[in-house]
């Protein structure tokens, strides 16, 4: 693609754009954004149609959400936007096999589908009213930081943005948050996500011919990849937004520190989950209970069987949103059970730790949870990053034969050892943050030494240490 997210031609198309921006006339800013966000659209896709594809979807849904408080042109609006998403997913299929079906399927779809979702959603519980200015609507689903891979905002977050009018002053608070996020974004994705890609790429790529220990590593690292290139991309649109008095969703909340797959979950792709909380989930729950009151079926209890089949339901169709592929389906039936047994045998659970007098305050216990906890998702993680499913299952399987040496990156160790270096570093930033009341402070110091060297430090890392080959963000295929 001509412009991706990380490169130089984005970073001189956002400058201009800020410059221009800042120096523009109120009444004419949001004009400027429905300029930038198609013409955004049209460099990233290098396709015309994509734009107008684009244009008629939001055009569609801006005309649909003034019957959205009718019930009846509700569900219609749902079933369109549910058709398109299940359209474009079969057409993702065959984007390998066809330029023009590529240009066709609109980019980022996924998030933009699921904000129109939402959108009726809110109209129909009355929570929002109709957006009555059709560019302030465009310029909600395309805004270009977002469009993508998310956030999947909330029409009531962004919405009012356009329709109250732009801070057009500067805030330089907000523009040094925004650049120390989007350096912090840029050294996930380029000092540690696509260094760790190197080596994953080169273990699962061929993982017939490697170790099980390789396997069980190169797993390891795809569980930092991920995160890093996903949650980097998330900081750099959070510093983005910063710098233009937006703000957007943190979409993670350092998911790796969590006591469980719950509170992994609830700081993993935070507008995605809560979305699927929100309109699935808990809507779900309540007309089951609703419909079902008893306490038990089939000498089971209910709640059980209402939370067996919710989270079932809710992660199925969460593994569809990443594609119609069956190995995202058993990724979400693997964090469905994660969920499902814990609760199931929580009181069980809750009288054996009781009898071993586990204290869940201790270091031990805090210490060792996000490692089991980290473990257990990181299995999932080989659904998401082997080419199907039988090759996860046989990637599984070779995790068991201990049998041959770790592969340390063939004639270059450095690969193996900046990859240890990188997570190393991740994990004691995102630690500090976890763990200590007092926080190290770098970039917002007192000490203006230590602020401007610390912008120094991570730019001669990036430039050193960046992989600038390493090509898109993961999720943006989604």
């Amino acid at each position: 693609m001509p412009m991706q997210f990380n490169s130089i031609n984005f970073f001189l198309f956002f400058l201009s754009f800020a410059v221009i921006y800042f120096i523009t006339p109120k009444k004419l800013k949001n004009f400027l954004f429905l300029i930038s966000n198609l013409g955004f659209i049209y460099l990233f896709t290098n396709s015309i149609e994509n734009v107008l594809i684009i244009i008629f979807l939001v055009f569609i849904n801006f005309l649909l959400g003034f019957f959205s408080p009718g019930k009846f042109y509700f569900l219609i609006a749902v079933i369109v936007n549910i058709s398109l998403i299940i359209l474009f997913k079969i057409a993702d299929l065959y984007t390998g096999t066809s330029e023009v079906i590529t240009s066709l399927i609109p980019l980022g779809y996924s998030y933009m589908i699921f904000q129109f979702i939402s959108y009726q959603i809110e109209i129909n519980r009355k929570r929002i009213l109709p957006e009555k200015n059709l560019i302030n609507f465009i310029n909600y689903i395309t805004l270009f930081p977002k469009i993508t891979q998310g956030p999947i905002e909330r029409p009531y977050s962004i919405l009012p943005v356009f329709n109250s009018g732009f801070n057009g002053n500067i805030n330089y608070d907000g523009m040094k948050q925004g650049i120390m996020l989007i350096l912090l974004g840029l050294f996930k994705k380029l000092v540690i996500a696509d260094r760790l890609a190197i080596y994953v790429n080169t273990v699962y790529n061929n993982y017939e011919e490697h170790s099980g220990i390789s396997l069980i590593v190169a797993t390891l690292f795809f569980s930092f990849q991920i995160y890093a290139d996903f949650s980097g991309y998330s900081d750099m649109v959070v510093g983005l937004g910063k710098i233009l008095n937006i703000n957007f969703i943190n979409n993670f909340e350092r998911p790796y520190m969590s006591l469980s797959i719950k509170e992994l979950w609830n700081r993993w792709h935070i507008s995605l989950s809560h979305w699927l909380r929100d309109y699935i989930f808990l809507p779900l729950s309540y007309r089951l209970k609703a419909h079902y009151p008893g306490k038990k079926y089939f000498g089971i209890k209910a709640d059980n069987i209402f939370y067996t089949i919710v989270t079932f339901t809710t992660f199925t169709l969460c593994g569809l949103w990443h594609g119609f592929y069956f190995k995202y389906v058993i990724w979400g039936w693997i964090i469905s059970l994660y969920l499902v047994l814990p609760f199931i045998f929580k009181k069980r659970i809750g009288n054996f730790n009781k009898k071993i007098k586990l204290n869940k305050k201790g270091y031990f216990y805090l210490a060792f949870k996000p490692v089991i906890t980290l473990l257990l998702m990181s299995l999932t993680w080989v659904f998401f990053r082997a080419s199907d499913s039988e090759s996860a299952f046989k990637i599984i399987a070779g995790m068991t034969k201990f049998s041959g040496s770790l592969f340390l990156g063939g004639n270059d160790n450095s690969i193996f050892i900046y990859s240890v270096i990188g997570i190393f570093m991740l994990s004691i930033y995102e630690l500090q943050y976890e763990v200590l009341k007092k926080r190290i402070l770098f970039f917002n110091n007192k000490n203006i030494f230590v602020r401007y060297f610390s912008y120094v430090i991570i730019i001669i890392l990036i430039l050193v240490l960046g992989v600038f080959d390493g090509g898109q963000f993961i999720y943006q295929q989604f």
